[in-house]
């Protein structure tokens, strides 16, 4: 980090799906400058590719994926991973703001997956361990599926309030809240946990294909862009 000229080596980076660690520099202490996309605000960098994995104590960010089905998310429920979202025409894509950019690879396993739990557009995150997990509002779960999530529910709780596991708890609770318009977690969205990137489409890593030179102008003003 300090290398790539983050002041005194701190501040924020992302690990994506396939190990990359990203941050972004000051233009100001970018040496690069001349290689860069843009000349100001913060510049995208890459850093190299993890080796082994970050340890967070009682969170686990690389659980068993689930065997049947699917499991409640017990990782990190915010800032953590790849943000893409399925559209309303079935694709893949990442987006911000008024940008929006397709994954160049067909995910058709991976969004049929996601819409079996949520058939309306929404988000869908892909961890640096490669899980996959989607929100999904109480009203939205089909009624096919609503005993198999409810039975996800029970389990999660279950197993967290016998192993007194509180960081599970607490990280659940604060991501309903954070989704439901009246900050009762009762009408939150649900983080699904539905597999990993190796069950769906021989394993492929969604990738952007970023067209519109105007969009690193625009991102580049801020250091992160969570939203």
């Amino acid at each position: 980090m300090n290398t790539a000229g983050k002041e005194d080596g701190y501040g924020s980076f992302r690990v994506t799906a396939q190990g990359e660690v990203l941050t972004k520099v000051k233009a100001d202490n970018y040496a690069n400058i001349d290689q860069a996309p843009v000349s100001t605000g913060w510049i995208p960098a890459y850093l190299g590719k993890l080796n082994g994995a970050l340890d967070f104590g009682s969170v686990d960010t690389d659980p068993d994926p689930p065997e049947n089905g699917i499991a409640i998310w017990q990782g990190f429920p915010f800032k953590h991973g790849e943000r893409w979202a399925v559209s309303h025409d079935d694709q893949l894509i990442w987006k911000w703001r008024d940008y929006r950019f397709t994954s160049i690879f067909d995910h058709s396993e991976l969004i049929a997956a996601y819409d079996e739990y949520r058939p309306n557009p929404g988000r869908l995150y892909v961890t640096e361990h490669g899980h996959i997990w989607i929100n999904v509002p109480h009203n939205d779960v089909t009624q096919a599926k609503r005993s198999e999530v409810q039975q996800a529910i029970s389990s999660w709780k279950q197993r967290a309030e016998t192993n007194d596991n509180t960081s599970t708890l607490r990280l659940v609770n604060r991501r309903l809240v954070a989704t439901s318009q009246s900050d009762d977690p009762a009408d939150g969205h649900l983080p699904i946990h539905i597999g990993h990137l190796r069950d769906f489409d021989d394993g492929l890593v969604p990738r952007p294909v970023v067209d519109d030179d105007e969009y690193f102008l625009k991102v580049g003003q801020y250091e992160e862009v969570w939203e």
